[in-house]
């Protein structure tokens, strides 16, 4: 009884988070769109991490919910293997830009 309710009460914070991922995303982009290209927000160039952990979160919460099992769940695991490599993968590009980026930090006196 307890496992079930914790299986499930999960399965449905994985689905509000990547959800609430992916509409972060949609009006973020959006609003990138709107803006002249010269004044983009910086936090646009995640905007890749977010959705591919947007979408890594939404497809496990809702197979886990609706009970899938077999060949559906093995897609469901592969899509989520795939985004969260590319949730790696954009997030160490991300530090790395920021660490090659020029220092906004007042030198000390």
């Amino acid at each position: 009884m307890m496992t079930n309710m914790f299986s499930a009460s999960s399965a449905w914070l994985g689905l509000a988070v990547g959800v609430a991922l992916l509409l972060e995303v949609a009006v973020l982009f959006v609003r990138g769109r709107r803006r002249d290209e010269a004044k983009r927000l910086p936090r646009n160039r995640q905007l890749p991490m977010l959705l591919c952990m947007g979408v890594m979160l939404a497809t496990s919460g809702a197979a886990r919910l609706r009970g899938w099992t077999g060949t559906g769940m093995t897609v469901v695991f592969g899509v989520g293997m795939v985004a969260a490599a590319a949730t790696v993968a954009f997030a160490i590009r991300s530090l790395a830009a920021r660490a090659s980026a020029p220092s906004r930090a007042t030198p000390p006196v």
